[in-house]
């Protein structure tokens, strides 16, 4: 018997704990926690176990990448929840009426960079030459694409309290829907399906309460059949630029079998890079005390196309597991957040799993009354999947672009707004307030 599978066996009990706790609560499938733990099991329970018993990683780095799992997974169900207790009196909320016709102005900024932005696209497919991650373009043009998202979510508001004259809301509903389609089903976007299933989902479930038993099985099973398709999502990309002759035929439940046991394994598995890493980390003493986030800012921020490569590079604090990191990686797999949670503070990392989860929580408990909130909620919600996979720079990267270039539009429409409420941790979303 292979004693090292004791690890998955108990980081799916664990999981099943969290998940049964929040699938009980009132509009549970759509807070943070659910979403993470869900995706974490899917994803990396099998990696777990392909760790434990094939030769390729030595079983003993269960140890530590458990120790991990376990305290993160567990760290930020409880950081998440400690924010439900807090009392509060006022917060920001924006006045949706006054505000439309800035949302509308942005939803037509954000159209024409996201066709844009798909032009770069489609250049460099036809251009495999290209370096995508270098097109300086491309990543402007993908910050205002926000634009688009947040009038969305505007829309989805706007509607959910039954405001009258809600055509403007409808159009930009429909134009939004349409677009997010169409990155769907041409260009295989998975995180823009997970944006739209999870948000539309979550505004159908708070227009129409009486449906959330069977919306929140549905999201379950999008999430089950969505981790079995990803696997596929390669291929289904190139059958996209393919002539029909050329087509590779999918199937769908071998590739995702094989993606976790691929006896020719070439750049490893994101979980077994995570472990691998966090051996080095440990052995070499590597810690960088959470200055990895600021390493995001200036990867997101500060583009080389204008700082220059050695620009940019003298803005980061030196990582000494970068070498290591982009030699097991080879720019194609991820290093995983449970790594970047030990690389700041050792076998401590979970604190930054629960701040984050802490965070999180403090802007859904606020979202239960106050639009502002719930738009900040919905610009980020769908990447907390690639909280266990990629890292944390989705979370904080979607909550610092908000910040940073729709606050100062909104600012003139945002106004204190005080409540007589003290919410507990498993009160629901206060839904149809006007």
């Amino acid at each position: 018997m292979n004693w090292y599978l004791v690890f998955p066996l108990l980081f799916s009990v664990i999981c099943f704990f969290i998940l049964f706790d929040f699938y009980r609560r009132k509009n549970g499938v759509f807070q943070a926690p659910f979403i993470f733990t869900l995706s974490s099991m899917l994803m990396m329970l099998p990696q777990m176990s392909f760790i434990a018993i094939d030769s390729y990683y030595d079983s003993y780095l269960l140890w530590d990448l458990s120790f991990c799992m376990i305290t993160g997974t567990i760290a930020f169900a409880k950081g998440f929840d400690r924010a439900q207790f807090k009392h509060f009196i006022c917060c920001y909320d924006v006045s949706l009426k006054k505000s439309k016709w800035l949302f509308v102005v942005m939803f037509v900024i954000g159209i024409i960079c996201a066709y844009y932005s798909y032009i770069e696209i489609e250049s460099h497919y036809q251009n495999i030459a290209t370096d995508f991650r270098k097109n300086s373009r491309f990543q402007v043009l993908n910050f205002f694409v926000i634009y688009l998202d947040v009038s969305f979510y505007f829309a989805l508001n706007y509607l959910l309290r039954r405001y009258k004259n809600s055509r403007i809301a409808y159009v930009i509903l429909i134009l939004g829907t349409v677009y997010y389609l169409y990155r769907i089903i041409f260009n295989a976007r998975r995180a823009v399906t997970v944006q739209l299933i999870l948000n539309t989902g979550l505004f159908l479930t708070l227009l129409k309460p009486k449906y959330e038993s069977i919306i929140k099985k549905l999201i379950v099973l999008f999430f089950i059949v969505g981790t079995i398709g990803q696997a596929s999502i390669g291929i289904v990309r190139g059958n996209l630029h393919r002539n029909d002759d050329e087509k590779i035929e999918i199937n769908y439940i071998d590739n995702y079998l094989s993606s976790y046991y691929d006896v020719d394994l070439i750049h490893g598995m994101d979980l077994g890079n995570g472990a691998l890493l966090i051996k080095y980390c440990k052995d070499n003493m590597n810690y960088n005390y959470g200055l990895f986030l600021w390493n995001d800012i200036v990867t997101w921020y500060f583009p080389k196309f204008i700082f220059g490569e050695q620009g940019k590079k003298s803005l980061m604090v030196f990582d000494y597991n970068n070498d290591y990191i982009e030699k097991i990686t080879h720019g194609v797999t991820t290093q995983t957040g449970y790594f970047q949670a030990f690389s700041a503070f050792g076998y401590f990392g979970f604190v930054v799993f629960y701040f984050t989860g802490y965070l999180i929580g403090f802007i859904w408990n606020r979202a239960k009354v106050s639009t502002l909130y719930m738009i900040i909620y919905m610009c980020f919600v769908y990447n907390l999947p690639n909280l266990s996979s990629h890292g944390f720079s989705y979370i904080f990267g979607q909550i610092e672009i908000f910040l940073l270039f729709c606050m100062p539009l909104l600012i003139k429409y945002i106004h204190l707004k005080y409540i007589n409420v003290s919410l507990g941790k498993h009160e629901g979303i206060i839904s149809s307030s006007r």
